[in-house]
């Protein structure tokens, strides 16, 4: 593996979340927090975020975001979150 494959493979989940959750992960530290979670989606169910949080560690990765968009698990976020 070459330093810029290994670069952009260590990069690419905070690049993922960049897009997916930012405006969820309200301190920037790269996972989104139940808390975090529940400030950017007050109207979900809240057995959500812990459906979402597939390895059970109580913060979603840029991985978990993109599975929960994808099989439509994730509530859309309104315009003002």
């Amino acid at each position: 593996m070459t330093v810029t494959t290994l670069t952009l493979a260590l990069g690419l989940p905070g690049v993922v979340l960049a897009e997916t959750g930012a405006k969820m992960d309200a301190d920037g530290d790269g996972m989104v927090t139940t808390s975090e979670f529940e400030q950017a989606h007050p109207e979900a169910d809240p057995n959500t975020f812990a459906t979402i949080d597939a390895n059970g560690d109580g913060a979603l990765s840029a991985e978990e975001i993109e599975v929960a968009k994808a099989d439509g698990t994730l509530p859309e976020m309104d315009s003002e979150g």
